[in-house]
C-alpha cells in the first residue's frame, strides 16, 4: 500500500505519495456509507522523479582505482527537489584535473508519459592546456496501461571537446587524447514487457555516430562518417525473494565487424543479526572466450544510509 488517509468530502488530491516505478496505481475510496469506488491510474515514472516537496541529497568522495589515469581524490555532490509534476536536479564532480557540473529536469506528462532533459559541462586539464565541452540529453518514457508495456526513447549529443571523467588521461595532450573516436550523437530505444507475472522481457537498440578522428599519427579511421549499432536483451524473473537474470548484447562497428557478450546473475537477500543484506553474483562471457565472475554484498545501516562491497575477475583473469 502506497497511501492511506482520511479525505474531506468533495474533490480531493493526493500529492505526497512517493512512486519509484511505472505501472498501474489502484485507488479505492470508501464513502461515509461504506460503499467503495475503485479507479486505476496508469502512471509513467521516469528514473529521477521526486514527489512534490521531496528532497534528495547525496555526497560521495573517493580515490581512483589502479585502472584509472586520474590522480588525486574525487568528490561528488548532487541535489534534487520535487515540484508538482516537475523534478529539478543539479550536481557536480571535482578532481584536480577534471571538473564537471550538471543540471536536469524531469517533467510528468500524465497519460503521455514523462520527459527529461539533462545538460552537463566539463573542463579537462590536459598536459598542453585545458579544454571544455558540453553534453545534452533528452529522454521520453511511457507505460501502456492495457498491456503494462514500457517504452523509452532517448537522444544525446556532445561537443567534440567534451571529455568524460572515465576516459580522461591528464598525462596526455589534447591531440593524443583526440586520436580515438569521439561520440557525437547517440540514439537509444527500448521496450519492456512482463509476461503473465512469471518473468519480464526487455530489449533495446542503439546507434552512435562520431566526430572525424584526428589525422595525426596512424589512428585515422577509413570511414570517419560511419555509425555503430547494437542491441541488448534481458530476461529476468523472481522466485520467492531470489532474483535471476539472463542478458545478451551484440554490436556491429562501421567496418561490419560483430561482437557479442552474455551474462547470468543471481541476487539473494538474507538477514543476519536482525539486519537485511543482499548478495549478488554475475558470470559473463563473450565472443573472445573466457569467463568473468563478479560478486557483491550490500546492506543498509538505516533508512538513510546504505553501503556496498564488490570484487571479481574479468574474462582475462584480471
Amino acid at each position: 500500500m502506497l497511501y492511506s488517509g482520511m479525505m474531506p468530502s468533495g474533490p480531493f488530491s493526493v500529492t505526497d505519495v512517493p512512486l519509484y516505478s511505472s505501472g498501474d496505481v489502484t485507488m479505492t475510496v470508501t464513502g461515509d456509507d461504506g460503499r467503495e469506488q475503485t479507479q486505476v491510474f496508469p502512471l509513467s515514472v521516469m528514473a529521477g522523479q521526486l514527489s512534490p516537496g521531496q528532497h534528495e541529497f547525496s555526497v560521495a568522495a573517493g580515490i581512483p582505482d589502479d585502472d584509472s589515469d586520474l590522480e588525486g581524490g574525487v568528490f561528488a555532490a548532487s541535489y534534487g527537489y520535487g515540484l508538482d509534476g516537475l523534478t529539478l536536479r543539479t550536481g557536480g564532480v571535482f578532481n584536480q584535473d577534471w571538473q564537471g557540473a550538471s543540471a536536469g529536469a524531469v517533467l510528468g506528462l500524465g497519460y503521455l508519459g514523462a520527459l527529461s532533459a539533462d545538460g552537463a559541462y566539463a573542463t579537462a586539464k590536459y598536459r598542453d592546456g585545458s579544454r571544455s565541452g558540453n553534453k545534452v540529453k533528452l529522454a521520453w518514457s511511457k507505460q501502456l496501461a492495457l498491456t503494462n508495456t514500457g517504452l523509452r526513447v532517448s537522444w544525446s549529443h556532445q561537443s567534440e571537446e567534451y571529455e568524460d571523467m572515465s576516459s580522461f588521461n591528464p598525462a596526455e595532450t589534447w591531440l593524443q587524447q583526440n586520436q580515438g573516436r569521439r561520440t557525437r550523437d547517440e540514439w537509444n530505444a527500448g521496450i519492456s514487457q512482463p509476461v503473465g507475472g512469471l518473468f519480464s522481457l526487455s530489449a533495446s537498440g542503439w546507434q552512435r555516430s562520431y566526430y572525424p578522428a584526428s589525422t595525426t599519427g596512424s589512428y585515422r579511421y577509413a570511414d570517419d562518417n560511419g555509425k555503430e549499432t547494437g542491441v541488448t536483451g534481458t530476461l529476468s524473473t523472481q522466485i520467492k525473494s531470489v532474483s535471476l537474470s539472463l542478458g545478451w548484447s551484440g554490436s556491429r562497428n562501421m567496418n561490419g565487424e560483430n561482437t557479442w557478450s552474455a551474462s547470468a546473475s543471481v541476487s539473494v537477500p538474507f538477514t543476519l543479526f536482525e539486519r537485511k543484506y543482499s548478495s549478488s553474483t554475475t558470470v559473463s562471457t563473450g565472443k573472445d572466450g573466457g569467463t568473468g565472475v563478479s560478486t557483491g554484498l550490500s546492506g543498509a545501516l538505516n533508512d538513510r544510509f546504505s553501503y556496498g562491497l564488490g570484487g571479481g575477475r574479468d574474462s582475462d583473469g584480471g
